[in-house]
């Protein structure tokens, strides 16, 4: 009886058909063959089409957009009652409780059911000013019966929902009534002053859409404004349940037996330890390639903790002596540094080296520096090679590496390369756009009370960017996504940066790409198996993570070795957590984006229209 208490007033349509689809209940009732044109919208933002529903899916659906059955063929828009923001009211809103309709003075009658005794207006009319939802007149369904009553159908029956246009009460108005599908149900035929000999469901009043004041001495007043009621966050929720569904249904999709994960894990740790024993011991210094790009981003990552001071200007003026002194064609013994200084393209990026004046370091990596400085009277961010790896041409290669796909980028939520400069390629840097709020992770340290809006707007802003650089050909995996690689602008806008170990990083490297950046790195990458733009999807659950935190993630596990959560993550044992305040559609984005089937997460594109769909935001 306690199940059946929960529908007794409520107009949630969307939990009550997920309810039944829960418990096996299957329906027969009528929906259309096509979906409607908001409907159809809406699937094709989500990646599903309509007969991949099943028929409470498209009944739950249907409410959602307020759509509601006028006549065998047909559904009406139903309006709700506008809220202080010009927003409808949701349609699992509408209904009315006993409470509400006796306070009014509405005549109420108590009629038996299985399901228990419930209310059902008696004779008299209904006021109008009580409806928080309004149809137009045009439904071929009539009825003399109550405009109002409590649901005694049960949480076990599947229902039908139709618009009727009541005849008894004086003054016009309309319901929404709940039928039993496929059942007698007498609720809708029985005159109002009677109790039905076989209960039906809820009954909603509502308004005629067409009348804009409550008729005369109908109750009172001005009857409020109507709104085309908003989609819910939980029919986006379980139409993504739904998706996910079908993709792991589909053929291929099946798992290894558990014997070929483990050995296979157990495998790409050892080769994982094995390349790390090598790369850090084996390996001469001089000819090491990068693990990941631990230089800062573009905008200078400006409120990193660990800042370095500029190199002693002794040291300096020797070190720059000793270049000048080598006087090494760098250009010559590299082809891929001959074909970046002759390249047309980039030639057109080209700054006047002494245009570009440092100011003052921001911060300081493994392998670059970034300081704030000036061109041409613009404050500038301003990325260099450390002076002590300017003589490295892989070193010089990674970095023009970085330029070039930098250069050819133009998109408002990545970072704006104004140009680079050198004089000789060893003083090579790249000149970006300056951005003082610094990366996400300061800004969340700096702002612990910034809400959800404003977390969306950096989580849609990286994505938008994500879905520009894989949306590309060929596809530019960024392999380095997490907040401190994600900078702020002045209106709280994401702009991506940090593009070292982008795309053209050789095959060798992303067995340790997840070296110092572990956390964010995908399992695919860590056990050494080929990947695509999916391991950027992964990251950016783990920002998710991080932007419900204010924190990294796996931050109260600073005991545990690195390579242990490592091992966890592989095997899918282990996923950052979130806390309890964080919004279940932002969770279940996070544990989609961190599937350990790669093929199982969204794409980038699929976030950002989620995001916007959850937030009704278009991008200008």
């Amino acid at each position: 009886m306690a199940t059946t208490a929960v529908w007794t007033e409520s107009a949630d349509v969307v939990a009550r058909c997920k309810s039944l689809v829960a418990q096996g209940v299957a329906s027969t009732v009528s929906v259309p063959s096509t979906a409607p044109t908001s409907v159809a919208t809406r699937l094709t933002r989500v990646g599903l089409s309509w007969n991949a529903l099943s028929t409470l899916q498209k009944q739950a659906l249907l409410w959602d957009h307020g759509l509601v059955q006028t006549d065998a063929t047909t559904y009406t828009q139903v309006y709700t009652s506008c809220e202080s923001d010009g927003v409808g009211r949701a349609m699992a809103s509408i209904g009315l409780t006993k409470a509400e309709v006796a306070a009014a003075g509405v005549a109420l009658a108590t009629c038996p059911a299985s399901t228990g005794n419930y209310a059902r207006q008696d004779i008299g009319s209904f006021p109008l000013k009580l409806t928080k939802c309004a149809v137009p007149l045009k439904s071929a369904f009539t009825s003399n019966a109550s405009v109002w009553s409590q649901d005694a159908l049960g949480a076990t029956r599947p229902f039908d929902l139709r618009v009727y246009q009541h005849t008894a009460t004086s003054g016009a108005i309309m319901a929404i009534h709940a039928t039993s599908a496929g059942g007698a149900d007498t609720s809708t035929t029985t005159s109002i002053g009677s109790c039905p000999s076989t209960p039906g469901g809820l009954a909603i009043p509502c308004a005629i859409y067409s009348t804009a004041v409550v008729a005369s001495g109908s109750g009172s007043g001005t009857a409020p404004k109507w709104c085309v009621p908003p989609t819910s966050d939980a029919m986006t929720s379980w139409l993504l349940e739904v998706r996910a569904a079908i993709k792991t249904a589909a053929p291929g999709a099946s798992s290894s037996s558990t014997a070929a994960i483990v050995l296979g894990v157990l495998l790409g740790l050892v080769l994982l330890a094995g390349g790390g024993y090598w790369f850090f011991f084996v390996r001469k210094p001089r000819k090491k390639k990068r693990r990941t790009n631990d230089a800062p981003g573009f905008l200078g990552n400006a409120f990193l903790r660990h800042k370095n001071q500029r190199p002693e200007p002794e040291e300096e003026d020797s070190y720059e002596r000793q270049l000048q002194e080598m006087n090494v064609g760098t250009a010559a013994a590299s082809l891929k540094l001959n074909a970046f200084e002759h390249d047309p393209f980039l030639f057109s990026r080209r700054l006047p080296y002494g245009a570009v004046t440092c100011h003052r370091i921001l911060s300081k990596g493994a392998y670059g520096e970034v300081w704030i400085g000036s061109f041409r009277g613009k404050e500038v961010a301003i990325k260099k090679i450390l002076h002590a790896k300017r003589h490295d041409t892989f070193e010089l290669e990674c970095f023009t590496e970085e330029i070039r796909i930098m250069a050819a980028l133009d998109h408002p939520h990545i970072v704006h390369l104004i140009g680079f400069a050198w004089d000789t390629l060893t003083n090579l840097c790249a000149v970006t756009e300056y951005l003082a709020k610094g990366d996400v992770t300061g800004y969340l340290v700096a702002n612990m009370d910034l809400n959800w809006d404003a977390k969306l707007r950096l989580a849609v802003g990286t994505a938008r960017a994500l879905a520009y650089l894989h949306g590309r050909s060929p596809a530019i995996i960024h392999r380095d996504l997490k907040s401190k690689n994600i900078l702020v602008s002045d209106t709280g806008e994401a702009k991506l940066s940090d593009f070292g170990i982008s795309r053209t990083r050789v095959a060798d490297e992303t067995m340790t790409v997840g070296v110092g950046t572990v956390y964010w790195t995908a399992p695919e990458v860590l056990l050494g198996q080929k990947y695509t733009e999916q391991v950027d999807i992964y990251s950016f659950g783990v920002v998710l993570c991080e932007l419900d935190t204010h924190r990294a993630p796996y931050a109260d596990m600073q005991e545990v070795a690195q390579m242990a959560i490592a091992q966890r993550v592989a095997t899918h044992q282990f996923r950052p957590p979130f806390s309890a305040k964080c919004p279940k559609l932002v969770k279940d984005l996070a544990d989609r984006c961190m599937a350990q089937d790669p093929s199982a997460r969204p794409n980038a594109q699929e976030i950002v229209d989620l995001i916007e769909l959850w937030k009704g935001w278009k991008q200008a």
